[in-house]
């Protein structure tokens, strides 16, 4: 057996002998199947007391007797005041034996008559150690598959689920009883369906296994699985079916792609400070050349005039260089330092201006001078806001509104970025800091903007929450705590 258990079933053992009648016809008071250690305590696996004559005389035969109660295989005989018993070896182990124990009231029992029952009984208790050692078995092999991380499926040839290990609930939130005997087509992403039906094919047609790669296998989850569809075969080596594991590689995926975003922000970081080389320098000496011309006087108001326009315009054009290099360097990590909340919501918002594709979208700002310093990433902080703005711009179908407000309460600091676009429905809301997570995959959402930034805000210690009509448009709200004031000079400090 693969794990001791001196019991095997006697219970069984002792109920199947009672029903055929073999106690009966035996004559037999009180029967019991016991297992006896190497250092000599006693247990009773199983008893039955079939006239209910023995009384407590079993016991105290066991109290008195059971010291004499040999291991060997022999059988022996007892008597206790009117109660004759017989002890019958079934099973010896190196560190015990299993013998049965049978007790008749009045007279010796028959050894004739004993010698079929215990045949009998070796039998059925040999094939209870059986059963109980398959069932050991089957559980064993089920608790090690539970306790693999990955998630199993095992289909049969017609793609129905034949089992899965308990990870399914796990990972996906799925139970095991919702998978079994279904179609495993009709319970995945309708969206993966022709791949894993495709994949499915080829193992049960060529017998290789297929790699299905990063997919959203399940419907109603944000969870990306790395699968592997892989043949199985039963003993002969025939084909049966299809054996699916997955590992969740949400988590990865997700730090694979910021990490590649990184990379991409810290280039364009390289690039723009490249060209406000190239640019800023030939545009300072125009800048110079136009004042100086401005300065010696004797020109045209025309030509006055045409010179304003270009310190003008070289200013525009000095402002968008500046823009493009925050802009490269907003996802640069950086340590806290004090900052200034508005100045970070008014660089966002210029930015957001040369941003609007087209549309005609009206920004509405409303900045608290009142908001202290706070000590945060502010470059983190700008990719953050950043992210919510160029979601409410491409919410915004032609034309709207962008409400960008900041305010001081008690002890927090709290912004809004409202704006009147087609607005999210209610069971997407709470899936919208999920990595991977779309409401407009079909345009190129990579589903990691409201991610990331939630994630800046949770680093700032910063509480993000989103309300949203249909229709009427969606308002992003982040409170920031406030830094407890220093004590006023002659005040004493308390505390620790």
């Amino acid at each position: 057996m693969l794990f001791h258990d001196p019991s095997c079933r006697a219970e069984v053992t002792l109920k199947e002998n009672h029903a055929m009648g073999m106690y009966r016809l035996c004559q037999l008071d009180w029967v019991a199947i016991c297992t006896k250690t190497n250092q000599g305590a006693i247990y009773i696996d199983a008893q039955r007391d079939e006239t209910g004559a023995a009384g407590d005389i079993p016991q105290r035969f066991l109290d008195q007797y059971g010291h004499e109660l040999t291991c060997d295989d022999g059988m022996q005989l007892f008597q206790m005041e009117d109660c004759y018993f017989r002890k019958i070896p079934i099973r010896r182990d190196a560190s015990y034996s299993v013998f049965a124990l049978y007790c008749r009231k009045g007279e010796d029992i028959s050894p004739a008559n004993l010698e079929w029952l215990q045949i009998c009984s070796e039998l059925k208790y040999a094939y209870t150690l059986l059963n109980n050692e398959s069932i050991q078995e089957r559980d064993l092999s089920e608790n090690i598959v539970d306790s693999i991380e990955s998630a199993i499926v095992v289909l049969d040839l017609t793609g129905k689920v034949v089992s899965c290990n308990g990870n399914i609930r796990h990972m996906f939130g799925i139970g095991v009883s919702t998978l079994l005997s279904r179609n495993f087509l009709t319970c995945i992403n309708p969206a993966c369906r022709d791949a894993f039906s495709e994949c499915f094919q080829r193992i049960t047609q060529l017998g290789q296994r297929q790699l299905l790669g990063d997919i959203a296998l399940f419907p109603n989850t944000d969870r990306i699985v790395n699968a592997t569809l892989s043949p199985l075969r039963n003993s002969k080596g025939h084909l049966v079916g299809g054996v699916l594991v997955g590992n969740d590689v949400t988590s990865l995926r997700s730090m694979e792609h910021e990490l590649q975003q990184s990379k991409q922000f810290s280039l364009l970081g390289q690039i723009s400070a490249g060209l406000a080389h190239d640019v800023k320098n030939p545009l300072m000496n125009i800048n110079g050349c136009a004042g100086a011309l401005l300065r010696n006087g004797g020109l045209s108001p025309e030509h006055q005039e045409l010179l304003n326009i270009i310190l003008h315009e070289s200013g525009r054009i000095n402002n968008v260089i500046e823009q493009m290099l925050s802009f490269g360097n907003i996802s640069v990590s950086r340590k806290p330092s004090a900052m200034n909340l508005n100045d970070v919501l008014d660089n966002c918002v210029r930015i957001i201006n040369r941003q609007k594709n087209g549309k005609q979208i009206d920004m509405d700002v409303a900045l608290d001078p009142s908001i202290p310093t706070l000590i945060a990433d502010s470059g983190g902080l700008q990719q953050a806001f950043l992210n919510v703005l160029i979601n409410s711009v491409e919410a915004i179908q032609t034309s709207g509104t962008i409400r960008v407000c900041s305010r001081r309460l008690p002890r927090t600091a709290q912004v809004s970025i409202q704006d009147t676009g087609c607005g999210i429905p209610p069971e997407k809301i709470d899936h919208l800091f999920k990595p991977y997570y779309s409401t407009k995959a079909r345009n190129g959402g990579s589903g990691l903007g409201l991610f990331v930034a939630k994630r800046v805000f949770d680093q700032s210690k910063a509480i993000v929450s989103i309300t949203s009509e249909q229709n009427i448009g969606t308002t992003v709200t982040v409170t920031f705590p406030l830094p407890e004031p220093l004590p006023a000079e002659g005040e004493e400090c308390h505390g620790i």
